[in-house]
């Protein structure tokens, strides 16, 4: 949602795999409905619940991951997916950095979330994978 606030984006979609948070989300996307500043933005963002591993984003090409929570084999799940997508995609990842050699890191940055200061990490997939 931030990026679509802030952003001219054809589309924006936001995954969430807990109900509860699906919910907060839709919530905050329908106050921001209510501002006439956001209106064009808003009408670009759809919110989806499920599993980011099973839901189809490769025509995605700017992905935010808030990856604190992602360890082990669904870590290493979700980058093999993000390797297929197309050349250029860049990802935003929240405490971990892509580990992969078919990504470039574009820029690191330090970011205020509710819990406090993390690591952000902008990388762009190669054009040539590895």
């Amino acid at each position: 949602m931030a990026c679509a606030m802030v952003f001219d984006v054809e589309k924006a979609c936001g995954i969430e795999l807990f109900a509860n948070l699906h919910q907060a989300a839709n919530q905050q996307k329908q106050k921001l409905s209510k501002n006439s500043a956001y209106e064009k933005n808003i009408s670009s963002i759809s919110l989806l619940q499920g599993n980011f591993l099973k839901i189809d984003f490769s025509d995605a090409n700017l992905i935010f991951i808030n990856a604190t929570g992602f360890i082990g084999p669904i870590w290493h799940k979700i980058q093999e997916k993000l390797i297929q997508l197309s050349p250029g995609t860049v990802i935003i990842t929240i405490s971990k950095k892509l580990n992969s050699n078919d990504f470039t890191l574009q820029k690191t940055t330090h970011i205020e979330m509710s819990w406090g200061i993390a690591t952000a990490y902008i990388q762009q997939l190669k054009s040539t994978p590895t």
